[in-house]
């Protein structure tokens, strides 16, 4: 026979390629990248980091200074070498993230990396206009050839490039990166590139900037590895047949399916196996979770748990505890430590059966009632959270994924990790709440209702109504809400209904709204620009003291008629057949509300007014935002009139009043900003054929009634110039109050220059958080007036004297007009 040599073994296409990867890419896990909770924890400290910094550069201890020195004094010799490890870290690192990004083709490396770069240029040039170049260090003859500028963009740029491509490099690669990173910095410190503070001042920038980049982008370590999870099986004695990730992954907890195919704690071969896997990322997870409970709900939640095992234990003891109590749970398989790094695993046998989602849905039955579930599922469900709520137990994240129901109609409750023990009421309440939408979601309101009413005692009922809204909910119920929210109200009067009970009112959950934040940022801005007015017109005593008295009276009999104008505009143009005194008091009562509760308290006081004088809130509502948009276009037209007069004897470059002419060029920034964003939205309004389709369908026939107002004005051409002129009247009015304000202190200015001023001020005002624009518009009008060649101290008295007026006292009877509205039965 002749001799057969056999073939070599042939290597599979891309081997070569794929070997090379593994030398310089981490694992891709399973190929996604997610949002980390510890990317999210590292930008918090290092923002902490780069304030105290800041802190430590502007004291500029001697201790520093000292040790500086001794770290800058290499003997001569090697000066030249420190100098190369110097350049050599900084460049060392860069090269490493290109050439791994472009031998690997991985482009999200190229990309996290190109943008912590840019991202990070900018944040130290922003530091260095908001900081100067020396990040506000006193200048020191002891420093020598040290280097005291910061941010030390090298050292930034240098570990912000690094830090946001780590999570793709491999282990070794990383090691290597590191190396260089720290081994750049320290010869930095000998060389005297920069001081100690000055180089953590930087390293927190460039940490920030990755942290941010990769909350953005994602980070490729989102998930480990299926290996590794199966790995970590093995650790805890039970051998899988595949490891799968699932669809939907919780922050800080990577939750995978696993098919297991020998005997393991339980005997069930080829059984499913849901796995949790808690790394290093879930105790930042809880923190965060927790801090922003505890900052922005009344209940912060489940105790706060600091180990990853901690959290595994936690959810495995309660899970037993409500199995102890009736209900059907997962079985808990094994729990505790494995995989190479270590990770918290619970592996646990999903109880038989489908997730209540996945019956007939509100997008299959409109919310009139499914037939796949039948309703001894729903009492079962509503009989285990009678359990759970006996023993104190509350789930904390009920959903239709969450709820099960088995073949037999059998309800089972999985996933307890938001669980806790002795739970107070408004917890437990805030469960059935989730119960009650849950199997409204899929079985309708009106059955869900019937039911819950027999088997669901009447008081826990009652308790649990108020929490049915939208922020009480798992965000996965929030989400299976989508398109659908008249569920939660139908659902709250149909219980109530069933029940025989009043509606509540919504329990308030947050401690805060975002409306809340803005005012009460709005109010800071208003006090710090305030105290920089009485401190501006302390300093102008002896110039108010030398006020001619008569124009004062003057300008205080100006501020009066204002109101009165518009009252009258707004009678003889959107509401007539009202009788004028009652809307002049309106107008004046809306000083007081404006002062405490802005323009929405104002427009609600307005709408309110004309509702009892037989007007319906649409058409209130259309009116009061037309007068306040016809007030907006009169000042605009004033301004561009006034602009060719005032705009050659306005000369910012004259105004020294620093804190206003700086309030003032912030404010103006933010109204190009919202300029702009507004032009982007009526782009998107006339070009975006969806949305023009959206407005044409649904909302057309709701603004039909709304432009009632409008329609009558274009047929009464009499009225609309009345309301053009009542506003115009009052614009003009206050600009000659300002005037009078100006003759008292013997300075004159013409009516363009006045005009142009209080338009000026009066949209700094508009635009910016602050109630009844206190403080900001002061500083815009000192700001115009001083641009205008007026002397500062006169410009301060002058405004004093006009805002005290116009904003000052003016809530003083408007509260008392206010008060006697209500009295009058008006409001």
């Amino acid at each position: 026979m002749p001799d057969v040599t056999p073939a070599a073994p042939t290597k599979p296409p891309g081997a070569a390629a794929r070997r090379w990867q593994a030398i310089i890419l981490a694992s891709a896990g399973d190929g996604k990248t997610r949002r980390r909770a510890s990317d999210a924890v590292r930008l918090a400290g290092a923002a902490l980091v780069f304030v105290v910094s800041v802190a430590v550069i502007r004291w500029s201890p001697s201790i520093e200074i000292r040790l500086a020195h001794l770290l800058n004094s290499p003997p001569t010799g090697i000066h030249w070498l420190i100098t190369v490890l110097w350049w050599f870290g900084a460049l060392g690192v860069l090269t490493v993230a290109l050439v791994s990004g472009l031998l690997s083709r991985r482009v999200a490396l190229l990309r996290d990396a190109g943008a912590a770069a840019l991202v990070t240029w900018v944040a130290c040039l922003g530091a260095g206009l908001l900081l100067g170049s020396t990040g506000g260090r006193p200048p020191s003859s002891d420093l020598g050839s040290i280097d005291p500028g910061f941010p030390s963009v090298r050292i930034a740029l240098t570990v912000g490039v690094a830090v946001a491509a780590l999570p793709y490099l491999s282990r070794a690669l990383r090691r290597l990166t590191l190396s260089l990173l720290w081994l750049g910095i320290l010869s930095g410190l000998v060389v005297g590139a920069c001081l100690p503070t000055d180089a953590i001042g930087s390293v927190a920038i460039g940490m920030a900037v990755a942290a941010s980049v990769h909350l953005v982008f994602g980070s490729p370590v989102g998930l480990p590895s299926m290996d590794s999870v199966a790995d970590a099986l093995v650790d805890l004695g039970i051998a899988v047949d595949s490891v799968t990730p699932l669809a939907r992954q919780v922050w800080g907890v990577a939750r995978f399916v696993a098919h297991r195919n020998g005997p393991g704690p339980v005997p069930a071969d080829g059984e499913e196996l849901d796995v949790s896997v808690y790394g290093r990322d879930a105790a930042d997870a809880q923190v965060l979770a927790k801090a922003y409970r505890f900052v922005a709900y009344r209940d912060s939640g489940p105790t706060l748990l600091l180990t990853r095992l901690q959290q595994v234990e936690h959810e495995a003891y309660l899970t037993l505890r409500a199995g102890e109590l009736g209900v059907r749970v997962p079985t808990v398989v094994a729990a505790g430590y494995g995989g190479p790094s270590r990770d918290a695993v619970l592996v646990s046998a999903p109880p038989p059966g489908e997730p209540l989602g996945s019956f007939r849905s509100l997008g299959a039955s409109g919310g009139t009632g499914g037939h796949g579930v039948e309703d001894r599922s729903l009492e079962c469900l509503f009989d285990a959270m009678a359990s759970l709520r006996a023993a104190k137990v509350a789930h904390g994240s009920l959903s239709p994924e969450t709820i099960v129901v088995g073949e037999d109609g059998a309800v089972a409750l999985r996933d307890f990790r938001c669980s806790s023990s002795d739970a107070p009421a408004d917890r437990l309440d805030r469960d059935l709440a989730g119960a009650l939408t849950s199997a409204a979601i899929v079985a309708g309101t009106d059955r869900t209702a019937a039911v819950a009413a027999r088997t669901v005692p009447t008081d826990v009922l009652a308790a649990a109504l108020p929490h049915l809204q939208p922020r009480a909910l798992d965000p996965v119920t929030q989400r299976a809400l989508d398109g659908h929210k008249e569920v939660l109200d139908g659902l709250r009067r149909a219980v109530a209904d069933a029940a025989g009970i009043d509606m509540p009112e919504l329990t308030e959950l947050r401690r805060f709204s975002w409306g809340s934040v803005l005012m009460a940022l709005g109010t800071v801005i208003g006090v710090w620009a305030m105290i920089g007015v009485l401190v501006n017109v302390a300093g102008s005593l002896s110039t108010l003291k030398g006020a001619a008295w008569g124009w004062v009276a003057t300008a205080f009999v100006l501020s009066l008629f204002p109101p009165v104008v518009e009252a009258w505009a707004l009678v003889a143009s959107v509401f007539a057949g009202v009788p004028v005194r009652p809307v002049v008091a309106l107008e004046y009562a809306k000083s007081f509300t404006g002062l405490v509760g802005g323009t929405p308290a104002s427009l609600a006081v307005t709408i309110r007014f004309f509702q009892r004088r037989g007007a319906d809130s649409t058409y209130a509502v259309t009116a009061g935002a037309l007068n306040s948009a016809v007030s907006w276009i009169v000042k605009g037209a004033l301004f561009l009139i006034a602009i060719p007069f005032a705009v050659g004897s306005w000369n910012p470059d004259q105004n020294t009043a620093g804190a206003h002419n700086g309030l003032v060029k912030l404010l103006l920034v933010v109204i190009i900003v919202i300029g702009v964003l507004a032009g982007i939205a009526g782009l998107v309004l006339t070009f975006g054929r969806r949305i023009r389709r959206i407005v044409a369908d649904k909302i057309r026939p709701l603004t039909t009634k709304a432009f009632e107002p409008v329609r009558n004005l274009a047929k009464e051409p009499g009225k609309f110039a009345a309301l053009i002129a009542g506003n115009t009247g009052s614009q003009l009015l206050t600009a000659f109050a300002l005037g009078a304000s100006l003759h008292a202190f013997g300075v004159r200015l013409s009516l363009p220059d006045l005009l142009f001023t209080i338009t000026i001020a009066s949209m700094l005002g508009g635009v910016s958080p602050v109630p009844g624009g206190m403080g900001v518009v002061e500083a815009g009008l000192i700001a115009g007036l001083v641009g205008f060649g007026v002397p500062e101290d006169i410009a301060v008295a002058a405004v004093f004297v006009q805002r005290l007026f116009t904003a000052y006292l003016p809530p003083i009877w408007g509260y008392a007009t206010l008060v006697w509205l209500r009295h009058g039965d008006y409001l």
